[in-house]
């Protein structure tokens, strides 16, 4: 009836009235509900009247009104905002001032900007004329910790001075979020939901009824709730609601059949929303396999923003379950996402490119690549890609710790001072944990500011405290846990425990459940030292403080589920209720099936610890048909202990070495989750060589390369130990040097093996040590990077990775990158026994200037004054005599132009013919220097191209004998070839041969495209290819390495594209060759490949058979290879 009633004065308003605005209060506020559909029109409405008035207040609220409603992180908000705020001064003082104001407050609040949020809300407050409900609900809505009884006097004041229902509702709804934790909680939550049936509001009745189903004695109202949503007639605030229940519900069979119950059904993409984005119990493949339809619709739709959040959802899912590869490669593809379409706002975007950089790290640190992680972060400080100190705290964080992992001082020392520069600028709930995080990781230089750090850490703490015990909870009790910690770290543990009985105290005597229950956990905490009891006195006081907790009659079945798991834990002591406890923790245990599991599996601790073993392994097979195991997990070393503790040795022993193949079958053994120690302990009580269980693990890892280095340095680590123990101390020698310890002397592993005194010779210097003289290459590349930093980003050439990418080189190998700095030109080479770099007076035109005398001259029989010059600065310093050697050359600039492999000796002889010449990216180095290379095994091709309105006969034959050669490939060419083919879900290529027509874009480099059937493929859609984690890509066409011209340091290019975008490995051109020349390199080239030969001796063979059959450079030297060769 109001709803109806609002329509008509708004439609019916007099000219002689100013404007509608009276009636634009009621939108949001109790007992009006509008569909999406009904209160755009009367928005539209409003804005036609206002408009034939010259009502510009009027105008500025509906557009207010608009804003208001967009979803959280919409790229649009920050502009619109700013317009309305350009719109200040011609405005009136009132409502339409205050919505502009509270608008702003909105942001500054998403944005982490304290003091604007509190400047702006003053305002839109203070402005006259404001409605009193517009008011109440402002008020209501800025409910800040610290803000809430202030805000609570100004409600009471407003509703004595304005009484009404809406008023009312709204001071309530403060009152209640006030006392959370607390008695009075459900009486206000009742109160409320008894005013909504009172005056007939039948969306608050909902709201209520949600509230009071998750409060404390609250269970019954559960079934009340979906009963009252079913009894209302179809409509759309019926199905409103339905989808609220659907949003809370676990089940997916529940949720489906609840979204069948919607009078006007969602479309199938909006139903794929509920279901893969509600909290349903489905598994993680199910889930995974939704998202990437999700992905595919937004990219069909071209719905950027919503394919980004999909990517980054499925990440982590895929991350969740150990699947690194993929994780990183979706994230990957949303950050290319977001690199193509920046937010307008980055400061505001939920997924802004700073966030999807650091979360692009931490899959690349949890792979091995640290290397690659801290270069990327790096870059991402350099370029302000993280807004906010909060952001950049966070990002100097990570590269804190993997600048400690590689050993990096210098970084260390930069990005802590960074950190200690920040700390002030920080939210105030941050400030104080930052200071004990850098009193925790000062490094060595820095160790006398250690003490001032704790002081300043301890000061926020007591100061907190204070504030916590007042009842604000600004930082929910992070002071009094942060001073407790502090203390326990200073030995006072007797003031430690007064912090946690004084909160208890103050919880009793106010009955607030949050500061008792806090209390209780954290004494439990304290006297249960993390479920290793120091002392009798302190079982029995931790004895003491569960069983008054579970005595408490008003203790509700959610905080008596957390009791009962500390609870458990006498179990080891011989206390005869935890029998009984546990089967009741069983029963409380219903939110879902792996919480009804985890429960299981504590009874069946408890009934091993009483030595009732067959309960306890029924117990764990029970737990198995709830949620099964996955590799590495805690519950399969669980089941070993009870078998063990049976007497059932050989069984137990045989658990766990299933269960370390499943690990090391699985993408985990990075995780480093297997119980080598536990293994070990078994064979050793067993009489068996224990030692061997070491050595075979350690092998394991050491054959994974980089991404094996957590679990091997944990394995060695555990095994010296180990021996330390048993004062094994010439075994302990022989171990290191069969399997040399790789953790930098940073590291806390590191620094405690180095405290034994009889391997300290063959462990990394402490890092208090003096730092030993560079070498010549380590010198004048931290002159090159202090003299140019963007160039030494760029190539990620730095004195501390020299020695990774030194031992990633064999015998035969040379790496050698190119600069120019100034008027001078360096060639910095690596082998396996050192570096070298030679300089040259030579600027980067005149280099320029050689390159392009060189081209022009290409097809002449002899050598050119300019291709001797090239080959005497590029090609001499870098060429060994040796056989099979391998050039890995990183080019920069122009250099990306010249076909090296055709550059040729005073004999005539080309570079190609006395070498393997391998071209790098800046990635691919950084790849390198992370071990990320894997040889090459062919798997899953598609040779794709040959659209029709191309006109390439050549390219459709090359395609067929592409596929003929290649066995199980998949061809597509001429109408087949689409863009959907190279998205198929689930599907991994191994291997795309693309021929085609290129576009290459110099205006707009990530515009260039593969031209296919249904449109083109462009460079930055590339990310989003599912490629495998080693793919090779091989691009027929006739510019698919071109440069075009660019003058960066390292061009965009289709071939550098797939390069970023993940293949491994990319075969392109410089130039456009005649088809029967493509034709004979790549059947050469998939013959050897498909036999099982290497991509860079197969690219070798390859050119040099084209180079017999078509001598002229123009047509065999434009090949080239970027990336993994092996």
């Amino acid at each position: 009836m109001l709803k109806r009633t609002l329509w008509t004065i708004l439609l019916s308003c007099q000219l002689c009235l100013a404007a509608p605005l009276p009636q634009l209060d009621k939108l949001d506020q109790p007992g009006v509900y509008l569909s999406a559909r009904e209160r755009t029109q009367l928005l539209l409405d409003a804005e036609k009247l206002c408009r034939q008035r010259g009502n510009v207040e009027g105008l500025v609220e509906i557009e207010c009104l608009r804003v208001a409603k967009l979803t959280s992180g919409d790229p649009t908000f920050p502009a619109r905002l700013t317009a309305l705020r350009a719109r200040l001064p011609e405005l009136n003082p009132g409502p339409a001032r205050a919505r502009i104001y509270w608008l702003a407050r909105y942001y500054a609040m998403r944005t982490g900007d304290r003091l604007s949020e509190d400047k702006f809300e003053e305002l839109a407050l203070a402005e006259p004329n404001l409605p009193p409900v517009l008011k109440a609900r402002w008020l209501a809505e800025s409910s800040r910790p610290d803000k809430v009884e202030a805000h609570l006097k100004a409600l009471s004041a407003l509703y004595h001075s304005h009484p009404s229902s809406q008023v009312q509702w709204y001071w309530l709804d403060l009152q209640q979020r006030a006392q959370r934790g607390k008695d009075l909680e459900f009486s206000l939550a009742l109160a409320r939901l008894q005013l909504a049936e009172k005056e007939g509001w039948l969306y608050e009745q909902f709201v209520a009824l949600r509230r009071l189903r998750w409060l404390p004695n609250g269970e019954s109202y559960a079934a009340r709730w979906s009963a009252f949503v079913f009894s209302l007639k179809a409509s759309p605030l019926r199905d409103e609601m339905i989808l609220g229940l659907s949003r809370d519900t676990i089940d997916r069979k529940e949720v489906e059949r609840l979204l069948n119950q919607l009078q006007t059904p969602l479309s199938a993409l909006k139903r794929m929303e509920e279901l893969f984005r509600s909290r349903t119990g489905m598994s993680q493949e199910e889930r995974a396999r939704g998202l990437l339809k999700l992905i595919d619709a937004y990219r069909k739709e071209r719905n950027v923003e919503q394919e980004i959040r999909s990517r980054v959802e499925l990440a982590n899912a895929r991350n969740n379950v150990g699947k690194i590869g993929e994780a990183v490669q979706q994230c990957r593809a949303a950050r290319q996402l977001r690199l193509d379409h920046p937010a307008p706002d980055p400061a505001w975007a939920t997924d802004n490119l700073g966030a999807l950089t650091q979360t692009l790290a931490r899959y690349l640190t949890t792979q091995g690549f640290r290397h690659q992680a801290l270069d990327l972060l790096e870059e991402a400080l350099a370029s302000g890609q993280a807004p906010r100190a909060y952001d950049r705290s966070w990002m100097h964080r990570d590269c804190l710790q993997l600048a400690k992992e590689s050993g990096d001082v210098a970084a260390v020392e930069r990005h802590w001072l960074a950190l200690v520069d920040l700390a002030p600028q920080l939210p105030q709930e941050r400030i104080g944990w930052t200071y004990r995080e850098l009193y925790e990781q000062a490094p060595p230089s820095q160790a006398g500011r250690r003490p001032q750090l704790l002081s300043q850490a301890r000061k926020w703490a007591e100061a907190t405290l204070e504030a916590d015990l007042q009842g604000n909870y600004s930082s929910g009790l992070q002071g009094d846990t942060l001073l407790a910690m502090i203390l326990r770290e200073q030995g006072d543990r007797p003031g430690e425990l007064a912090i946690w009985r004084k909160v208890l105290d103050k919880g009793r005597r106010e009955g607030d459940r949050n500061l008792i229950e806090s209390g209780r956990t954290q004494l439990m905490y304290a006297y249960g030292n993390n479920g290793e009891i120091r002392s009798e006195e302190d079982r029995r006081e931790f004895t003491q403080i569960v069983r008054n907790a579970l005595q408490d009659p008003s203790l509700e079945a959610n905080p008596r589920h957390h009791y009962l798991d500390w609870a458990l834990q006498l179990a080891r002591y011989g206390e005869p209720e935890t029998l009984a406890w546990a089967d009741e923790y069983v029963r409380l245990s219903t939110r879902d099936a792996e919480q009804k599991a985890r429960a299981i599996r504590r009874r069946a601790q408890v009934q091993m610890n009483f030595k009732r073993y067959q309960a306890a392994l029924a117990s764990m097979d029970e737990a198995a048909t709830l949620s099964p195991t996955r590799p590495g997990d805690w519950v399969e070393r669980q089941r070993a202990e009870i078998l063990w503790a049976a007497a059932r040795k050989q069984e137990a022993l045989a658990v766990l070495r299933a269960d370390r193949d499943r690990v090391l079958a699985s993408e985990l053994p990075f995780f480093a989750v297997i119980d080598v120690r536990k293994l070990a302990e078994y064979q050793e009580a067993l009489e068996q060589d224990w030692q061997a269980e070491y050595a075979f693990l350690l092998g394991r890892f050491e054959a994974l390369g980089e991404v094996g280095a957590t679990g091997r340095n944990a394995t060695l680590f555990d095994w010296l130990k180990r021996l330390a123990e048993l004062q094994q101390w010439d075994r302990g020698r022989e171990v290191l040097q069969q399997h040399p310890w790789r953790g930098s002397a940073l590291e806390k592993n590191t620094q405690q093996l180095q405290g034994y005194p009889a391997w300290a010779d063959l462990l990394p210097a402490k890092a208090e040590a003096p730092v030993e003289k560079p070498d010549s290459l380590s010198q004048v590349l931290d002159e090159l990077r202090l003299g140019r930093p963007d160039l030494g980003q760029l190539i990620s050439l730095r004195s501390t990775n020299l020695k990774h990418l030194q031992s990633r080189l064999g015998a035969n190998d040379t790496l050698v990158t190119y600069c120019s700095f100034g008027n001078q030109f360096y060639v910095l080479g690596l082998r396996a026994e050192g570096g070298f770099y030679r300089k040259s007076a030579l600027d980067a035109g005149q280099l320029q200037a050689l390159g392009q005398r060189y081209l022009s001259s290409l097809n002449a029989d002899s050598r050119s004054e300019a291709e001797a010059t090239l080959y005497s600065l590029l090609v001499e310093p870098v060429l060994a005599e040796r056989p099979e050697q391998r050039l890995y050359l990183v080019p920069t600039g122009g250099l990306w132009e010249l076909p090296f492999g055709a550059l040729r000796d005073r004999q005539g002889r080309s570079l190609a013919a006395q070498a393997e010449v391998v071209l790098l990216s800046s990635g691919d180095l950084l790849r390198l220097a992370d071990n990320d290379w894997k040889p090459y095994r062919l798997s899953q091709p598609l040779a794709i191209g040959a659209p029709p309105g191309a006109d390439l006969p050549g390219a459709y034959q090359e395609l067929e004998e592409v596929a003929r050669l290649l066995p199980d490939c998949q061809l597509r060419r001429g109408a087949q070839a689409t863009t959907d083919v190279l998205y198929q879900p689930g599907r991994q290529w191994g291997l795309l041969h693309f021929a085609s027509h290129a576009h290459y874009r110099l205006d707009q480099p990530t515009e260039s495209d593969i031209q296919l059937h249904d449109g083109d493929l462009k460079l930055k859609q590339l990310s989003q290819l599912s490629l495998a984690e080693h793919s090779l890509v091989a691009l027929s066409c006739c510019q698919g390495g071109a440069t075009g011209g660019q003058r960066l340091d390292e061009p965009v290019t289709l071939a550098t594209g797939f390069s970023a975008a993940g293949a491994g490995t990319v075969v392109a051109n410089l130039w456009k060759v005649d088809d029967e020349v493509a034709r004979t390199f790549f059947a050469s080239f998939y013959r050897e490949l498909a036999a099982g030969d290497s991509p860079g001796r197969s690219f070798r063979s390859a050119q040099a058979e084209c180079r017999k059959a078509y001598p002229n450079p123009r047509d065999w030297a434009g090949f080239f290879l970027l990336g993994n060769p092996t």
